[in-house]
């Protein structure tokens, strides 16, 4: 009898066991699904919720774009005035929702003050003054101060009169303030932080968007620049409530609300990536940033997405979980409970009603079956709405998008318009014409503007409209005018004053985006300017864009039948008027248009919104999201029809139905099956319990055998203790470390098997087991430990020692585990080594070696600096940049270029820099260096040395000397050279001038021979006769002609002499180091004549010296020493050109003249020029394209330091390949002592 209740109880241990495991199951389940369906409801949210922030976001774009558009008006205009700031911003605030006000805030010097008052209070604000706010926060006249910045231009001026004239420098907060001063010091829009809307028990908050100005044509590259060239700020303000309500209507549609923050000053909330989903399941929160704040929207599901997103899979899984479980445990306690009953019947021996007990199980599978059958049923009904949802969902979600796309595209080509009409109000010729209503002349204009906008910005629509609204002038259409313009855009713009913008449908049947604008001169309307464009391509972006196929159908009602055939001759819509009753294609990317769209479109209009719907036609299966396109007017106008081909899934969606009904028919038959095995099999006997529990004791068993493997296989030593502290096991590499093997280590205190020791000082340390079981936490050891193993071998080690928990969380022992760290504190010791060997090499080198952040800010000097530069180190590491040793002179471009090869990773290789010493001493340095990279090749800074070349550069400028010196050696040979021409023609007419005198001699004594002849005598004939012999014999009338010329030669040459000789006098001794007032031309004709060797073969020289050129006060010698480097490197590059004498002579053309405050030479040759690739090197030090023994190298550079550093001045050069080159060398002018 006792048998047979524990086999009762045992049977309803089973039957307890398996409801309890379905509902374990079942549970499981339900939360695997629900955790999925979660999942894909915040996917579905976050695609909705996606495009709402990316509008958000683009909203404050185009927000900072309209203070662009201002800021372009002021960069545009020398002075802009209160009517034009008033013109150009009064629309905004109407048509932009979300700014509540525009400002143009100036900047006023205390002198300019009272004018500034005057000229407001002569504008129209009366009583204008600058004001400051008072202790009770009222407006005061403002004090005197050097500078104000008031409310100057305000628009609208209704609702916000207390602002007028308020000093914001002086009144604003600090915070906002300092907003200010960002914009200004780093020329870039800035947004301020949230401020108070204003509005008395309001919540409002209110941003405002600056954006600096500077006067017009300045330099603002620098900071000192940019402050000291302000001219004031643009600020607009908007609020954040009206912002969102410009996306609040497709949030609605999307069943969400929304949230926007400004997170700049909440470090906590901000995060580094640009999406971030919350905490919450249902939340989608996006950071992004704009104006140097940084925000965050965040988008929240309204309990009608709930509702349209259920979690309905879950809980189906779980009832059929639950009641699978019931059918099972029924099944078992009805089992257990037959058996009972066979029994008792078997006992009593009732055949008969055992053979209709055996019947029961029909009476059982019967109810299962039914059950099953209508579980499946209604997860094949689920399964189907499942799918259907799904693909609507999708649909939806692209038809957002779609809209979303629209939007923007609309968004964008308005702003094309707006910039357009921009350049179309400020063209004064299109103003004049359109005044005087000139048609030819304003036709002209227009027809310049008309090519730029339609291929810049496919504008294709250009009007100018009379008051009347009849039109004056279509520049795309120039003989069609005269007509009245009904369009709604221009009456509401004649209606409001200001200028409109929206979609229409065209004369041709298409979508036409039109901007007018109301032009204006002294507030009076003459007329409007009106900018449109066709809008194309719509659906081939939408579909490139989403992958599905887009439809646009307009409604007939829209437009006309000659419109929509004049629009389809040109090409801009492909539908025909007869295909549909009441909508037109205008334009698709799908082959065929379903003829059911034209019902469905007109059932969607009744229900006025966007619909989803399902479509079958031409064998496809559509999912069709319609988007209604309202005009200007908000008339509803056309469809956007967004077509997902769904046949694909829909088939799949039949296959898998089959699938699972074939299944779940298969499992249903299994299930029965298992039902009837269960009801007929017996009770297991207890050899099966048995078996069972033997396999349990093996397996567990084999456990143990695994775990004690891996812990001898573990690469670190193992030690576990009881609680007590005594040693249970020591796997291997516990062995060989303590020198104790298991056995005998068992049982004995860890003290005794861990002896460790503190390394520096020997004193044994508190065992960590010890620890473990006082603090009940993990422990580990301190650094420098030393294990003692058995045979006295010391070790450095590292271990950590945890509690072993019972399942009630009582220590039930430790497990210690420890390793050699011998090696590394060996590795660390080596280390430690090197880093004091580098120490000592860098304290001995005479270089400075040094290391340098990313920002140039130096990290490590060697003590070299100190001998070098006076520095101490902690003078210099974390306080100086590498730039600060520049000397001030240059400190500011060296900085620039530096940072410039910072950007490219670049070494350098000996770069000859400057540094100054603390002493204000300046020394030559060369300069190595390489990059510090980081991961992704990111610079961390650079690691280099400097060498000090001051005295090197001392021992170069000696030899530059020198080579002065040589350089004049060389020029006196040539001067020897023209010394001897003149001379050698000298003893030549010498020579004649001796023979011929010798002839004279004898003519003279002929003449004494017939001095006073007789007449009639003879004897005084044969004299006469004779003496005119001998005057023929010496040829007197050629000598007294040539004689003459002789002495003039000689005497010319002579002079060439003494020139040639003072000239080289000068050359060489021009004076002392000091400056001195000195005649450039005289230096030009005393250099020249020294030169005349080096040029006269190769060129011609001639001199355009200015005959009223000042003196200037400058060092002789130095500049004579530029001149002649000029003449001789022209005279060289004319022989390079001319190849010699084969080609001719070239000219070499010297010039002076007095340019304002300076002396400006010009050294022009014909030469070859100077090649492209040189001419950023030609002043280096040692750099010459001429041949070995023709040049140093060091002429251009002694000509550059002598002019720019020595004397203020400046040299240049242009050139000409092929053609010649000038140097251009100015010299300030000073008064001659």
């Amino acid at each position: 009898m006792a048998e047979t209740e524990t086999t009762r109880r045992d049977r309803s241990l089973a039957a307890t066991i398996v409801l309890a495991g379905g509902i374990a199951l079942s549970l499981i389940a339900f939360q695997i699904v629900q955790h999925n369906e979660i999942d894909r409801r915040q996917l579905a949210f976050e695609e909705l919720a996606q495009p709402i922030a990316d509008s958000i976001a683009d909203h404050l774009h185009s927000l900072s774009a309209e203070v662009d558009s201002i800021h372009r008006l002021f960069d545009s205009s020398v002075h802009v005035s209160r009517d034009e700031f008033h013109d150009f911003t009064k629309s905004l605030p109407a048509k932009r929702k979300e700014i509540h006000n525009l400002a143009w805030i100036p900047r006023v010097r205390g002198e300019e003050r009272e004018r500034y008052e005057a000229e407001a209070r002569k504008e129209g604000w009366t009583g204008f003054h600058i004001t400051e706010k008072g202790t009770d926060g009222e407006p005061v006249q403002a004090g005197n101060r050097p500078e104000y910045f008031p409310v100057y231009y305000l628009e609208p001026y209704r609702g916000n009169e207390a602002l007028a004239g308020l000093d914001l420098a002086f009144s604003a907060s600090p915070a906002l303030w300092a907003s200010f001063e960002q914009a200004r010091d780093q020329n870039r829009t800035v947004v301020t932080p949230a401020q108070p809307s204003g509005n008395t028990g309001s919540d409002l908050q209110s941003f405002f968007i600056l954006q600096p100005a500077y006067r017009r044509g300045s330099a603002t590259g620098a900071l000192e620049e940019r402050r000291n060239n302000l001219e004031g700020f643009i600020l607009a303000t908007f609020r954040m409530p009206s912002l969102l309500k410009s996306v609040i209507p497709l949030a609605n549609r999307s069943k969400m609300t929304l949230e926007f923050r400004d997170i700049t000053t909440s470090p906590q909330e901000q995060n580094t990536q640009d999406t971030i989903r919350s905490a919450d399941p249902l939340s989608f929160e996006r950071h992004f940033s704009f104006g140097g704040r940084n925000w965050a929207v965040l988008c929240r599901s309204e309990p009608d997405f709930m509702a349209m997103h259920p979690l309905s899979t879950c809980w189906f899984v779980l009832g059929v979980g639950l009641l699978i479980a019931l059918l099972l445990a029924g099944l078992m306690a009805v089992r257990e409970q037959r058996l009972n009953y066979f029994q008792s019947l078997l006992k009593d021996q009732d055949i008969p009603a055992l053979k209709k007990a055996i019947r029961i199980r029909w009476r059982i599978m019967g109810p299962v079956a039914l059950a099953l059958l209508l579980s499946a049923l209604s997860f094949l009904g689920w399964f189907q709405k499942d799918m259907t949802d799904d693909e609507t969902e999708k649909t939806r979600i692209y038809a957002l998008q779609a809209e979303s796309s629209w939007n923007l595209l609309v968004d964008l080509n308005l702003a094309l318009l707006r910039e357009n009409m921009d350049i179309a109000v400020r063209n004064p010729d299109l103003m004049a014409a359109f005044s005087a209503k000139d048609r030819p002349a304003l036709l002209k204009s227009a027809q310049e503007l008309y090519p730029y906008f339609r291929e810049a910005s496919s504008i294709t629509h250009f009007y100018f409209i009379n008051p009347d609204r009849s039109c004056f002038l279509r520049a795309h259409h120039p003989t069609r005018f005269g007509d009245v313009i009904t369009r709604f855009s221009l009456r509401e713009a004649v209606r409001v004053g200001h200028d409109t913008w929206g979609i229409e449908v065209g004369s041709l049947g298409t979508f036409t985006l039109r901007y007018i604008w109301p032009w204006k001169i002294k507030s009076t309307i003459v007329g409007f300017l009106e900018l449109g464009m066709e809008f194309k391509a719509i659906e081939k972006s939408v579909h490139n864009l989403l992958g599905v196929e887009v439809i646009t159908m307009l409604n007939k009602e829209a437009t006309s039948r000659k419109a929509f055939e004049a629009g389809r001759t040109a090409g801009l819509v492909s539908g025909s008027w007869d295909a549909f009753p009441n909508y037109l294609v205008l334009n698709q990317t799908i082959t065929d248009v379903p003829s059911q769209l034209d019902v469905l479109l007109r059932q969607n209009a009744a229900k006025n919104g966007s619909q989803v719907f399902r479509l079958k036609a031409n064998g496809h299966v559509w999912s069709c999201g319609v988007i209604q396109v309202r005009d200007i007017a908000d008339a509803y106008v056309a469809n956007l029809i967004i077509l997902r081909d769904i046949t694909k899934q829909e088939t799949t969606w039949h296959w898998t139905l089959l699938i699972v009904l074939s299944c779940t028919a298969g499992l249903g038959c299994l299930l029965l099956m298992g039902i009837s095995v269960v009801i007929g099999r017996v009770e297991r006997d207890l050899a099966v319990a048995v078996a069972t529990r033997e396999l349990e004791t093996q397996a567990r068993f084999e456990s143990e055998e695994r775990l004690t493997a891996t812990l001898r296989s573990i690469g670190d030593g193992v030690i576990s203790t009881d609680a007590q502290g005594q040693v249970l096991s020591l796997n291997t590499i516990a062995e060989t470390l303590t020198g104790w093997n298991g056995l005998e280590a068992q049982g004995r205190p860890i003290q005794d098997v861990l002896h460790i020791i503190n390394a520096q000082t020997e004193i044994q340390c508190t065992n960590p087991v010890d620890r473990v079981l006082r603090e009940g936490r993990i422990v580990g050891l301190a650094n420098h430990t030393v294990l003692i193993s058995r045979d006295g071998t010391k070790r450095q080690i590292s271990d950590s020692a945890a509690p072993i928990l019972s399942a009630e969380g009582r220590i039930i022992g430790v497990v210690l585990v420890f390793r050699d760290v011998s090696e590394e504190y060996r590795i660390q010791d080596e280390l430690r080594i090197s880093r004091e060997r580098f120490d000592q090499i860098a304290e001995q080198s005479r270089e400075m070696i040094w290391e340098v952040d990313a920002e140039g800010l130096f990290t490590y000097v060697s003590h070299a600096c100190n001998s070098m530069l006076g520095y101490r180190d902690e003078e210099i590491v974390g306080r100086l940049h590498f730039y600060d040793l520049h000397p001030a002179e240059g400190r500011e471009q060296f900085r620039e270029e530096f940072f410039e090869a910072f950007k490219k990773n670049e070494c350098f290789t000996d770069l000859p820099t400057d540094v100054e010493t603390k002493d204000g001493r300046i020394l030559h340095v060369l300069t190595n260096a390489m990059p510090i990279l980081g991961a992704n090749n990111q610079l961390r800074g650079y690691r280099g040395s400097d060498r000090d070349i001051t005295e090197q550069k001392q021992a170069v400028n000696q030899l530059l000397h020198s080579q002065k010196l040589e350089s004049v050696g060389h020029l006196a040979a040539g001067i020897a050279h023209e010394i001897n021409t003149p001379t050698q023609f000298v003893g030549d007419n010498t020579r004649f001038l001796k023979d011929s005198f010798a002839s004279l001699l004898q003519l003279i004594e002929s003449y004494e021979k017939i001095q006073a002849p007789v007449p009639g005598r003879p004897e005084d004939d044969a004299r006469r006769a004779e003496m005119e012999n001998a005057c023929a014999a010496a040829d007197f009338p050629y000598l007294r002609t040539e004689i003459p010329k002789a002495f003039e030669q000689s005497l010319e040459g002579i002079q060439r002499i003494s020139n040639i000789v003072r000239a080289m006098k000068e050359f060489s001794h021009p004076g002392g180091a000091e400056k001195t007032a000195i005649s450039i031309n005289r230096a030009i004709e005393t250099t020249a004549t020294v030169a005349r060797n080096e040029w006269k073969y190769v060129a011609d020289l001639q001199l355009d010296l200015d005959t009223q050129l000042p003196l200037v006060n400058c060092i002789a010698g130095d500049i004579n020493q530029v001149i002649l480097n000029l003449i001789v490197n022209a005279a060289h590059a004319i022989e390079e050109k001319t190849d010699g004498v084969s080609k001719g002579k070239g000219l070499i053309t010297v010039s002076t003249k007095t340019d304002a405050d300076c002396v400006e030479i010009r050294v022009t040759d014909t030469g070859a020029g100077i090649a492209e690739k040189h001419r950023k090197r030609i002043f280096d030090p040692f750099f010459t394209t001429k041949s070995v023994g023709k040049g140093t190298g060091q002429g251009l550079t002694i000509s550059f330091n002598t002019i720019v550093k020595k004397h203020g001045g400046t040299i240049r050069f242009e050139t000409e390949v092929g053609r010649g080159t000038t140097f251009f060398v100015r010299l300030p002018i000073a008064e001659s002592k």
